[in-house]
């Protein structure tokens, strides 16, 4: 997905269209629950997929004071991501526009999230190295938000499919834009055909990758929260 050249929808409506996925507010509230929990103040955090700026909203403005480091390729998403940097944080914040991998590798990291990207990567090694490149770059034990869309079977996909179309036409979102398409809404002929895995494959690549799962932390919908730790 190209929010630079061919964004699904408007960057100023990015944040917005999130609503589109039932209880995502939820969801930025449970990740900071579980991270000031979990991290001393001042702690240094990667996010990957920092474009938006709904991470560095709800984690900028924490009594933790958090030092954030964002990552995003896209410009466009980096720069409505300025937007919601907290004042008294801008000097705790760091934005690139890469990839996880144009992040120093030299970099150790106190946690790390990855909120709502990696399903946009196929399952043929892709997101095991997406992950691995978040591993390398974290302490031994830190814990690591990750959040994706994760399907159990076609039936829960068909089912979910139109309630959260609806959903988005209620929020005033035009149908061919929160329509899904047809190769991620059930037309397609099986789950291994989309970047989509269910929560047992997730769950495979993310211990694959070097993290132990301490806890499914939030679902709805599609989309599952994982609370992992690097070992």
């Amino acid at each position: 997905m190209n929010f630079d050249n061919k964004p699904p929808v408007a960057v100023s409506q990015y944040r917005r269209f999130q609503t589109t996925i039932p209880g995502i507010d939820c969801l930025y509230v449970a990740m900071l629950a579980v991270l000031r929990q979990q991290l001393p103040k001042e702690a240094h955090i990667l996010i990957s997929g920092a474009g938006g700026g709904q991470e560095i909203d709800a984690l900028g403005g924490s009594p933790h004071a958090f030092r954030l480091t964002g990552v995003d390729p896209s410009r466009n998403m980096l720069d409505v991501a300025r937007n919601y940097i907290p004042e008294d944080a801008r000097q705790r914040v760091q934005l690139i526009e890469g990839r996880v991998e144009d992040v120093a590798p030299g970099e150790h990291f106190d946690a790390a999230t990855s909120i709502l990207v990696m399903h946009f990567l196929p399952d043929d090694g892709s997101k095991v190295r997406y992950l691995q490149e978040i591993r390398s770059r974290l302490r031994p034990g830190a814990p690591y938000i990750h959040v994706d869309a994760s399907i159990f079977d076609d039936t829960e996909q068909r089912s979910l499919g139109p309630v959260m179309t609806a959903h988005g036409i209620s929020l005033g979102f035009p149908e061919d834009i929160v329509s899904l398409p047809e190769d991620f809404a059930g037309e397609r002929r099986s789950l291994e055909s989309s970047c989509i895995v269910a929560p047992d494959r997730n769950r495979a690549i993310l211990e694959e990758s070097g993290f132990e799962i301490v806890s499914m932390f939030f679902r709805t919908m599609w989309f599952t929260g994982w609370w992992a730790r690097a070992v």
